[in-house]
């Protein structure tokens, strides 16, 4: 693929390879969006990505032994591991 950019008054050229021709299309068009963006005409994307289905679980209480509970916080100890604190889930509007 070749692609003439106003902005550098250039050519830009992408050549890739792929089992089928969509494959290699998407690739190519993939290049050539990198290309454009190491070239400064376009800017990384900085708005909301949708969230594929099955990314969020709603969540639901588990009961946990006192002493299962002494033995997890224990190992959290021992390895030095920092556990965030649960997130509450943003109300919808």
């Amino acid at each position: 693929m070749n692609l003439f950019v106003r902005q550098l008054g250039r050519k830009i050229t992408a050549r890739e390879h792929g089992s089928n021709k969509k494959l290699a299309a998407q690739s190519c068009a993939l290049s050539l969006v990198r290309q454009l963006y190491h070239l400064g005409v376009l800017e990384a994307y900085s708005g909301v990505t949708k969230k594929k289905e099955g990314e969020t679980l709603e969540p639901f209480d588990v009961s946990v032994s006192a002493d299962l509970q002494q033995q997890l916080a224990a190992v959290v100890q021992e390895l030095g591991v920092q556990i965030p604190p649960p997130v509450s889930p943003l109300p919808f509007s």
